[in-house]
């Protein structure tokens, strides 16, 4: 987590710990992360479904989509990570396979690109993500689990009531607040 360059607000080592055992990551595990940044939970992520799994992560801002391609590669990473530049909070139910960071594209594909019902964990760091829950919708197996990193409670509560709607099948909605205290 220190050792990454800072392109973003990084995530650090309690919230990882706390959002890896949430999530219920293990090796196999297929995981999206929307909201790369810095990379470092990307990394924590790769770590934990290694060697099996999969982490397909995006971030919205091409620029930090192609360093932490670039970084993930230079870590040997690229056999666990799939990166892209894709906006999440745009409903596209199509797996089109595509990471964004192709040749010619000017904006960001729309949603994930995956299969339906593929993806064991969803994350979700993202300035509105009661936007992206269509497409967390789409690629969600009906076992799995969504978590957002929300710096404020506003961004919490509105998240909340959208997961409450109807036909969304959200079960156990709570909030978790993790904090590190040295004795």
């Amino acid at each position: 987590t220190l050792a990454v360059p800072h392109r973003t607000q990084i995530i650090y080592s309690t919230d990882i710990a706390t959002i890896i055992m949430h999530l219920r990551i293990r090796p196999g595990s297929v995981v999206v992360e929307a909201g790369t940044g810095s990379g470092s939970l990307s990394h924590s992520f790769a770590r934990s479904v290694a060697p099996t799994g999969r982490l397909f992560t995006f971030d919205f801002h091409k620029g930090r989509a192609e360093e932490a391609r670039q970084e993930f590669a230079n870590n040997g990473l690229q056999s666990v990570i799939t990166n892209g530049w894709r906006d999440a909070c745009s409903t596209n139910t199509e797996a089109d396979g595509l990471t964004g960071l192709e040749e010619g594209n000017e904006a960001p594909v729309a949603g994930f690109g995956l299969a339906q019902h593929s993806v064991d964990a969803v994350f979700l760091d993202l300035p509105a993500p009661w936007a992206a829950v269509g497409n967390v919708m789409q690629v969600l197996k009906p076992d799995g689990i969504l978590c957002t990193f929300s710096p404020c409670i506003e961004q919490t509560q509105r998240l909340c009531e959208k997961l409450r709607e109807d036909p969304l099948d959200f079960v156990d909605i709570r909030t978790v607040e993790a904090l590190t205290r040295f004795y």
